[in-house]
Order: structure tokens, then C-alpha cells, then sequence
């Protein structure tokens, strides 16, 4: 039954590239980053409000059972949303302006991806996208084993730096990006952001070694990464969308979401094996390795 939670959960997941589709249908594309961050900024408020939430409500009893009652009201949330996208969300574009192909129903449609990978930078887009995904998923993977082993520090504790990080994306997202993106460009942030993230992930994997500052190290990486990843969030769909046409939007930032999706499901394999196997400092470490050289394509291949 998990499973087939899980499953379902994961295919309902594909409205986050509709999502980002139908913004680039209704912003102009000098807009289009601060459009993209306003989905940004509704991750940061859940990342802040969710687990807070959801810890007191799994201490109430349902069914017998402690743990219970988040689902359910997770599935309530869930039926309002779609009541409300049902009665308030109109069509993003007039029927003359919209696709005329049809999509095959199909798990994989090689030519929906070959249509998008098809657009140029694209594809480059895509590698950045699975590279960060990747990373930061094998890190919220073992960050709470990490913090446990390393710092002696409790779930709570843990879960207020998940907090932090929460606030400083909501930010990043919400307000940073729709100043800096008309200045420099999404493909600058998107270097910057990166970059900004293999520092912190560095950072993070040798706070332990900072003896009296090692927690000031965990924090101070913790913010930078949320910094980094702020910056890239909006950015790379933004980028992407550019360069898509009317018609292609939603293949386009699909193609983004299905290399996250991939990574998602790879990057607690990674990094979770690399904590038990090699040590609890590689995903950090390793990880840093691989978004710089995320960074360095992203610098060589994107403009």
C-alpha cells in the first residue's frame, strides 16, 4: 500500500511542470523568472510550514495509530486544491494559441522528449536540472543521520534548520530573484546558484572539522545551499521556457521535471549508500565535486 502510494504521489507530481508551463503561458518572458518563483516561494512556505505541522498532527491518535492523521489531512488539502483549480483556474492560453497535437498516454514519450531536448539549450538545461536534483536529494536523504552522527543534535533540531532553510528559499525566490533576474540574466543566476551550492555542500561535509564553529559551519551551509538552490529553482525553468515556443511550453519544462524526477528517485540511492558505505562526510563532499562540475558546464554551455 505504501507502494502504491508512493506511486501515485509520484504521477501526481507532473503538475509541477503544468505549473510552470502555465506561468510561462501568462508572464512576458522578461517576467518569467519572477513568475517562477512565485511557485518558489509556495515550496519555501511549505518547506517552513509542513513538517512543524505535520509533527503535531502525527502526535494525535487516528485509527489507533499515531502518524495517521497527516495523510488524511494531507488528501484533504489535496481535494481543496483540485476544487479549486476546478471553480478559479481558467485556460492560460485562447484555443487558436494552444497545441495541436495530441499526447500519447504513455509513461515515456520519446517524441515529446526528443521535441524538447530538440530546443537549443535544452538539454544542457536538463543535466543541470538532474546534476542539483540529484545532489540535494542523496542530502535530505542523510542530513538528519548526519546531524545526528556528527552533532549529536535531535530531530527537532534538525527540523529547524530545515526551517531556516525553508525562510531563506521563500526569500531568495520570492523577492531576490525578480530584482536580480532582469539585471543579469537566468543564465547567470543560474551559474551563480550552482556554484554557490558546491561551496556549501563542500562546507557542509567538513563542518565537523571546525571544532567550537562546527555548528556555525552547519548552519552557514545550510543557508548557503537554500541561497543556491533559490537561484536555480526559478531560474532553469525560466531559461528553459525562453527558448520553447507557444506550443512547446509544457513538453519543454516537462522534460526539466522528468530529469528531476529521475534524480529524485536516484539521488537517496546515492547518497545514502555513499553515507553507509564510504563515509558520512561523501554525499556532501562527492556531491560538491559533481555541482562543480555542474558549475562548469553551466558556465561553458549556457547563455
Amino acid at each position: 500500500m505504501i507502494f502504491a502510494a508512493r506511486i501515485w504521489t509520484g504521477i501526481s507530481t507532473s503538475n509541477l511542470a503544468v505549473a510552470q508551463a502555465y506561468i510561462a503561458d501568462v508572464t512576458p518572458p522578461d517576467k518569467r523568472a519572477r513568475g517562477m518563483g512565485i511557485i518558489g516561494i509556495a515550496f519555501g512556505l511549505g518547506f517552513i510550514l509542513g513538517p512543524g505541522i505535520g509533527g503535531q498532527l502525527s502526535q494525535m491518535r487516528l485509527l489507533g495509530r499515531e502518524g495517521t492523521l497527516p495523510a488524511f489531512v494531507a488528501a484533504g488539502l489535496a481535494a481543496v486544491n483540485f476544487l479549486l483549480a476546478l471553480r478559479t483556474l481558467p485556460e492560460s492560453l485562447p484555443a487558436e494559441r494552444r497545441g495541436k497535437s495530441v499526447r500519447r498516454a504513455v509513461p515515456l514519450d520519446i517524441t515529446a522528449l526528443r521535441t524538447a531536448l530538440a530546443v537549443p539549450g535544452v538539454g544542457v538545461a536538463a543535466t543541470l536540472n538532474f546534476a542539483m536534483v540529484l545532489w540535494f536529494a542523496g542530502m535530505e536523504q542523510t542530513f538528519a543521520l548526519y546531524t545526528a552522527d556528527g552533532f549529536g543534535m535531535s530531530v527537532a533540531a534538525t527540523g529547524f534548520i530545515f526551517m531556516i532553510v525553508g525562510i531563506v528559499g521563500a526569500i531568495v525566490q520570492g523577492g531576490l530573484v525578480r530584482r536580480l533576474a532582469p539585471r543579469f540574466g537566468e543564465a547567470r543566476l543560474v551559474q551563480a546558484g550552482i556554484a554557490i551550492q558546491a561551496a556549501a555542500f563542500a562546507l557542509l561535509g567538513l563542518s565537523t572539522s571546525f571544532g567550537a564553529w562546527a555548528k556555525v559551519a552547519l548552519y552557514t551551509s545550510a543557508g548557503l545551499i537554500s541561497l543556491g538552490n533559490g537561484l536555480t529553482t526559478p531560474s532553469l525553468p525560466a531559461f528553459a521556457s525562453r527558448r520553447a515556443g507557444v506550443t512547446t511550453q509544457g513538453v519543454t519544462l516537462g522534460a526539466l521535471q522528468s530529469a528531476a524526477a529521475l534524480a529524485r528517485a536516484a539521488g537517496p540511492l546515492v547518497g545514502g549508500a555513499l553515507y553507509a558505505a564510504v563515509d558520512p562526510r561523501a554525499p556532501y563532499l562527492i556531491g560538491a565535486a559533481g555541482l562543480a562540475a555542474a558549475a562548469l558546464l553551466a558556465l561553458v554551455r549556457l547563455d
